[in-house]
């Protein structure tokens, strides 16, 4: 993996853990205080996992994976992520390519979760985008004094209530991030999807 997303992925592991992930009703056009209610409630869930004693890998992976699959909407991330070559895929293909990928993002952070070292986070302000999205914009500071990290995070509302689309840190969108490393296998494997399954299932048996 790349340097730069081996920062964006450690630094969204301080994030989820001070952010939490608090389910929170909205209406359908929601509201600013609506998507910063979902990210300034601090995660009651995501902090119980983590507070649970002698809780297995196996169980806190389970855990966090039903966090993130409560609160961030996979389908639409995986879905820009993948680019044209989506239109390219079939259903199979599809579903394959959002389960692995929901798989990485969840097993990428569950390793680091229990890096939380004392980081404290601010809520900055939110402006609203269109009619449905929102840029929550927060600020990570370390417990050593250094630089804030500045986080800005788009917030999706709905009839069902809000969903985390994408996730800016530092000015390096997660989307799009995971979408120059896809494309690029992709591109190295003759611009066939098959390739960047290939890769992901791999990773996922190395993993295991």
């Amino acid at each position: 993996m790349a340097d730069m997303l081996g920062r964006w992925r450690r630094t969204l592991t301080v994030l989820l853990v001070l952010v939490g992930f608090g389910a929170t009703t909205a209406q359908a056009q929601g509201s600013a205080e609506g998507a910063e209610a979902f990210l300034a409630d601090i995660g009651d869930r995501t902090i119980a996992v983590l507070a649970t004693p002698d809780l297995s890998a196996e169980d806190l992976r389970s855990e966090l994976e039903q966090i993130f699959v409560d609160t961030f909407d996979t389908r639409t991330i995986g879905r820009f992520v993948l680019g044209r070559y989506w239109n390219d895929a079939n259903d199979a293909q599809r579903e394959e390519y959002l389960d692995l990928f929901q798989a990485l993002v969840v097993d990428t952070y569950a390793r680091r979760f229990r890096g939380y070292q004392g980081e404290r986070f601010n809520l900055v302000g939110t402006r609203q985008i269109n009619d449905t999205d929102y840029l929550v914009t927060t600020q990570i500071f370390r417990p050593n004094g250094g630089p804030a990290v500045n986080v800005d995070w788009r917030v999706r509302a709905s009839g069902d209530g809000y969903a985390v689309i994408d996730v800016i840190v530092e000015r390096v969108n997660m989307t799009i991030t995971y979408r120059n490393e896809f494309g690029a296998i992709i591109q190295r494997s003759g611009g066939n999807i098959e390739g960047l399954l290939d890769a992901l299932r791999n990773r996922e048996t190395d993993a295991g």
